[in-house]
């Protein structure tokens, strides 16, 4: 049997009775009332306009007014009301007509707006995820652009500090150009500043043109420490400050514990130990060199400058057959590492092996000056085909030039064997002939472990006729 009743939110029209049944009971309809709600619950949620409301509900009775209609409307409301119903399911549309909402077919007008709210906001959403998707696409654009502008600046300091490792001049002078490159992409890079910084100051030219904030840099130190002003926990940054204040400022007690503060920033960074090991060299301090530059090999067992390292301690030391066979093998491995031929020509120069000294510094300077062969072969040939004393003077001649460093000939053993600072006048020629006075004195059995400085004013003459005395 098909169900007779509209229901209503809290009760229902009874369509076989013709009765209202709600909370506050059962209300019966007029015949005019019972026809009006079957008709408008037959289209339940629509909009039924007054006219087909007269033509459907009373065909017999088109003179019925719409006044006449709307009591009927009232009454049928007020008969929901007496029932406890919803009077306000029935609904009177201006200038339209009426509607019922039913509970089980709710009006349309809610949806509709419901839907309308919806759908703005569903577009609203839209937008603003439109909006964050593309401000999230450029953030990633230009993260990923900031990303490769970093590898390539660390690609170019990579490639500047390999360079810079083989010590020959035109490499140092293109890691040079290559940490310029990098300042150029991210000037605010430290590490790109401590390499400008380092070649710079190996290569020995003029202090770069860099401007901190207005101020011009002046010279190498103040580039380092500006390159640590801005990452110190750069350990190659601290490293290359401590490079410089003991190369090129001569103020070795200074930079061993800034390598030392680099060394523990970066354990595993060998180049760091072997500054390290060569400044504890030139203050006495030859054990902890030593163990320096074994620590330096055991962390790179291939790079030849950690083993030119341990020659040079060796060399320091009186050890002087190691150190030559040490030496040997090393460049054996690598026959372009300038830093072995030097320390195992100055290995010669104290044994008095002048024509293989000879032959170690023409290739030490073909490696750094980009000598041809032919250049290097006529360099040797002519020397070592000089008398005995003239050899002596070209020698003397040849270790003044050098530029002063506790890394390059003599002037580091000075440096190891006073303790003290060089003075100013170090770069003119005289103390370099006392360093060779001072050095040739030595003999693998008689050499000084720790000589002093009373010992200097017996070095100033030298006598050219007895030169193992």
């Amino acid at each position: 049997m098909p169900d007779t009743t509209l229901r209503l939110a809290n009760g229902g029209i009874d369509l076989e009775t013709k009765e209202l049944r709600g909370p506050s009971g059962t209300v019966a309809l007029t015949p005019r009332q019972a026809a009006f709600l079957e008709f408008l619950g037959s289209r339940p949620g629509e909009i039924v306009v007054a006219d087909e409301i007269r033509t459907a509900v009373w065909p017999d009775q088109q003179h019925l007014s719409a006044g006449s209609l709307h009591q009927v409307a009232f009454e049928s409301r007020k008969a929901m009301a007496e029932a406890g119903l919803d009077a306000t399911a029935l609904v009177t549309v201006a200038r339209k007509g009426y509607r019922l909402d039913l509970a089980d077919k709710p009006s349309p007008a809610a949806p509709v707006k419901e839907a309308t709210a919806q759908g703005l906001s569903a577009r609203r959403k839209s937008t603003a995820l439109a909006v964050a998707l593309i401000l999230l696409m450029v953030a990633a654009s230009f993260a990923f652009e900031r990303w490769k502008l970093r590898q390539k600046v660390a690609e170019l300091c990579r490639d500047g500090f390999a360079l810079m490792t083989k010590g020959s001049e035109s490499r140092l002078a293109r890691a040079n150009e290559l940490f310029r490159d990098a300042l150029a992409l991210d000037p605010g890079s430290a590490l790109a500043l401590a390499g400008l910084a380092e070649a710079s100051a190996r290569f020995g030219g003029p202090v770069p043109k860099v401007l901190v904030s207005g101020s011009e840099i002046s010279t190498f130190q103040q580039l380092a420490r500006e390159a640590v002003r801005r990452d110190p926990d750069c350990g190659r940054c601290v490293a290359v400050l401590g490079f410089i204040v003991g190369n090129r400022d001569f103020r070795i007690r200074e930079a061993v514990p800034l390598l030392e503060h680099a060394v523990s920033l970066e354990p595993r960074a060998w180049l760091y130990r072997v500054w390290l090991a060569q400044y504890q060299a030139a203050l006495g301090k030859l054990p902890e060199a030593l163990e320096g530059a074994d620590a330096a090999m055991r962390l790179a067992p291939l790079e030849t400058s950690a083993i030119a390292s341990k020659v040079s301690i060796l060399y320091f030391l009186g050890r002087y057959d190691e150190a030559l066979r040490l030496a040997d093998a090393n460049i054996a491995t690598d026959p372009q590492s300038q830093a072995t031929y030097h320390w195992r020509s100055r290995t010669h120069l104290v044994r008095r092996e002048y024509p293989q000294y000879f032959v170690d510094r023409g290739a030490e300077m073909a490696i750094w000056s980009g000598w041809t062969p032919e250049v290097r072969d006529e360099h040797v040939h002519r020397n070592t085909s000089l008398p005995p004393k003239a050899a002596l003077e070209f020698v003397l001649a040849d270790t003044a030039s050098l530029r002063v460093s506790t890394m390059n000939g003599p002037c580091g053993a000075w440096c190891w064997g006073t303790g003290t600072e060089p003075s100013p006048n170090w770069k003119k020629p005289q103390p370099a002939v006392r360093i060779l006075s001072f050095t040739s004195r030595w003999t693998p059995s008689s050499r000084p472990s720790a000589p002093s400085p009373a010992f200097w004013p017996s070095c100033g003459s030298w006598d050219w006729n007895r030169p193992g005395e």
